[in-house]
Formats: structure tokens, C-alpha cells, sequence
């Protein structure tokens, strides 16, 4: 697809990114690529959260040029599903045609385990079994139907070759994770709550959590994978989470998609550091070798030098006449010449076998690849 960069900058600020993305028929990753590339500049952060509430998308001009591009097909960007139009297996076409069901089935104990490890206080929300109350989950309105989601979608993992793992940490959101290789994903269900906006006047002395939140009714399914992979499926205005089933099918799998991606460009960066870092660790150990021939030469020198001089004052010290000293004496320089020294030939070659074994392990050194796995890198 051949688009400019100024009708991208366009599309960017008149709709939200994975908008953008489904228009152009890439990942909303592959869009913000793009845009990092060219230089065109993003809404900020809550940007479409605070038009939405103004009722009305401001126009932008931040005077980009009529720069053409080309954007290829998702896999030139990023390997992720990013359309609507999923062939389903069978088995999970049938849990669509199901539905959710009107009472928990005997395989979710998990499910329920995890969830019901809080508690519906008087005020309608999902507490922890502390003392000191955490962030809200669901009311006690909608606690029916995060329990008969999460069955579902507990049905729904197995079929999507899904493990399903137990909550590590109770922290009042996720409600069990989804796990796939080497890829993990939390799954939150949660009611959309907003805050009451009371008068200090008329709070009065109290100060308890039924004037903190304001609930809805409104559930969301949240989906966080690896590093930073998510999507996010939310009751609307004419249609429940229960009757957007297929969508929060495609946004499991899309979750999954990406994470596979995230995971895959993790370990390419943690790679192409590692390389980075036997190449820095190369040019040091071959410094390091050349340090010990200089080193191991020096010491050659000193050991043939220390030799010499003991040699020289016992064969002058034996060349001198003692009258007065006889064959004990002989026999003590001998003695000395065996403890003290060394034929020369013996030192020269020790230190030679050494400088040898530097250079053979120099030279692996040098003609190894960075890449070899099996060359004891000092990592």
C-alpha cells in the first residue's frame, strides 16, 4: 500500500492507533513503527479519552511533507494476525456457538479458587481477606458475570492449546494466566468504576469506600502477555462481553501473536547484545594473551640472567684456591651448583612450551566466531 506521510499523520490523529491499524491492514506495532521512522508525531497518552468526552476529534496540522511511503503486508512489520477474519478449529466454534453458560461447570475450580479468594464487602466491591482494602475487581453486581466468563474462557484454553496456571501473587486483578511455550499471559476481568465526585461538606465524618468508587456495570477483559503484549475486549453501549465472544477470541489470539513476536524480538536484541559484548570480551583476552608473551618472555629473561649469575660466582668461587679447605668443600659447590642452578637449554625451552600455548589459544582465539555457542566465552 503506497500512502503518504503526511495522509498517515492524518489517519493517526483522526483515529485511534489499532483503528489505524485495521485501515492500512497492519499491527497498531507496525504503525508506531513507521511513525517513529518518519518522524510523525503521536497523540499523547488518554488523547482519544479526552476528545471522546469533548465529543468532538480537533484538527492537527503539525506541517508534514507530502513524503510518499509504502507499507507492506503485516509480515514485513511484524508476524501478527491484524484482521477480523479468523478460521476458528472446530472445537472452539462450537464453544462460540455455546455461548456462556448460566451456571459454573464442574472443570473451573481453578477459576473459582482464584476469584473467590476475595470478597463482596457492603458497599458492592471485591475486597481481599486483609485488612487494608485493595484495588476493586468487580462489584457484587457483576461478580456473577466475571464468574461465568472466566468459566468460559477456562473451557476455551485447553482448545487454544492453552496451560492454564494458578494466580502467583493475589493483587485484586489478574484472575488466572494462560501459558503457551515460552510465552505467558494474565487474563483480568474487572468492572470500569469511576470516581464519585461528593463535597468534603457533605462527607461529613465519613470517609468510607462507598464515596471512593462508583460502579458501572461495565465489565472488560484484559489479556497482558509478554513483554508487553496486550489487548483489551469491553462491554459497549449495545453489546455485552457475552456477546462479543468471537472478538474476545481473536484478542486472545492476536495477545498470543504478539507475544510470540515480542518474545522472538527480546531474545534478538538479548542475542545481538551478547555478540556485541564476545566481541568487546575478544579484543580484551587478545590483549590479554599479547600481555602474557610479553610477560612470559620478561620472566624468561630474569630466570636466565639469576642462572648466569649464580653459574658465574660458583665457577669463580671454585676456580680460587683454599689451601685450607679440602674435598668437603668441593662437595658443598657441588651441591650448590644442583640446588642453585639449571641448564639454560631446560629454562629456555619451559618458557618456549609456554609462549607456544599462548599463541595456539591466540590463535583460536582470533579465528572463532562470535556466534559459536561452543567456545568457553567468559559470559
Amino acid at each position: 500500500m503506497r500512502i503518504t506521510v503526511k495522509e498517515l499523520h492524518n489517519l493517526v490523529w483522526s483515529m485511534p492507533m489499532t483503528s489505524v491499524a485495521e485501515k492500512l491492514r497492519v499491527s497498531d506495532v507496525a504503525v508506531r513503527k513507521i511513525c517513529v521512522k518518519h518522524k510523525i508525531p503521536r497523540p499523547p497518552q488518554g488523547y482519544w479519552q479526552r476528545q471522546h468526552r469533548k465529543g468532538e476529534v480537533s484538527a492537527i496540522n503539525h506541517g508534514i511533507a507530502e513524503k510518499i511511503i509504502v507499507i507492506n503486508s503485516p509480515t514485513a512489520e511484524v508476524t501478527v494476525a491484524t484482521n477480523d477474519v479468523y478460521e476458528f478449529p472446530k472445537a472452539v466454534s462450537a464453544l462460540l456457538e455455546k455461548g456462556v453458560s448460566t451456571r459454573l461447570s464442574n472443570g473451573s475450580k481453578v477459576c473459582m479458587q482464584a476469584m473467590e479468594k476475595g470478597y463482596p464487602d457492603r458497599y458492592g466491591f471485591l475486597r481481599l481477606r486483609q485488612d487494608v482494602p485493595r484495588r476493586v475487581l468487580v462489584t457484587k453486581a457483576a461478580l456473577r458475570r466475571a464468574y461465568l466468563l472466566s468459566d468460559w474462557l477456562y473451557q476455551l484454553a485447553p482448545l487454544l492449546d492453552f496451560n492454564i496456571k494458578p494466580q502467583k501473587k493475589l493483587s485484586g486483578n489478574a484472575a488466572f494466566a494462560l501459558e503457551m511455550n515460552s510465552i505467558s499471559i494474565d487474563v483480568t476481568i474487572k468492572e470500569r468504576v469511576t470516581r464519585r465526585a461528593i463535597p468534603l461538606k457533605e462527607r461529613r465524618d465519613r470517609y468510607g469506600p462507598e464515596f471512593d468508587f462508583l460502579p458501572t456495570g461495565e465489565l472488560s477483559i484484559l489479556y497482558e502477555g509478554t513483554w508487553g503484549a496486550s489487548q483489551t475486549v469491553s462491554d459497549t453501549k449495545s453489546l455485552l462481553l457475552e456477546q462479543q465472544l468471537h472478538l474476545v477470541v481473536q484478542k486472545l489470539i492476536k495477545c498470543r501473536d504478539l507475544s510470540f513476536v515480542k518474545s522472538a524480538e527480546f531474545r534478538e536484541r538479548r542475542r545481538s547484545y551478547q555478540l556485541q559484548r564476545r566481541e568487546v570480551v575478544r579484543e580484551k583476552l587478545i590483549a590479554d594473551y599479547a600481555d602474557q608473551r610479553r610477560r612470559n618472555f620478561l620472566a624468561m629473561k630474569d630466570e636466565v640472567q639469576t642462572n648466569r649469575s649464580m653459574v658465574d660466582f660458583l665457577t669463580s668461587l671454585g676456580a680460587q684456591k683454599h689451601p685450607n679447605l679440602g674435598e668437603e668443600f668441593n662437595a658443598w659447590l657441588k651441591w650448590a651448583n644442583e640446588e642453585f642452578t639449571l641448564p639454560e637449554l631446560f629454562i629456555v625451552q619451559r618458557h618456549n612450551e609456554q609462549d607456544l600455548e599462548i599463541v595456539r589459544q591466540l590463535e583460536v582465539l582470533k579465528d572463532v566466531l562470535v556466534e559459536d555457542d561452543s567456545y568457553p566465552w567468559p559470559d
